[in-house]
């Protein structure tokens, strides 16, 4: 059986810090709209439909690769998120 790991971290109302096993990437948006930017350089722009309808639409684009500076982002991030715990 394959091993997975995901973690997400709330940063701020709105944007969100997410961490796997091979990659990390930084969601902005709520629930109707969401913009991602992953670090393997995808970023993924997802919008649903009426409640309750089920529809939606998804779009995933390759833009580059991003690992450095949200590699950077990512550890801020998660010192930040141990120090206020360690309160």
């Amino acid at each position: 059986m394959p091993f997975r790991f995901r973690k997400s971290f709330k940063i701020a109302p709105g944007i969100r810090l997410n961490v796997g096993k091979r990659s990390g990437s930084v969601s902005v948006g709520g629930r109707r709209m969401r913009v991602t930017q992953s670090t393997r350089g995808r970023r993924t722009t997802s919008v649903s439909g009426p409640r309750g309808s089920g529809m939606g639409y998804s779009t995933t684009r390759r833009i580059g690769c991003l690992a450095v500076p949200l590699c950077a982002l990512l550890v801020v991030a998660i010192a930040q998120h141990r120090a206020r715990n360690r309160r």
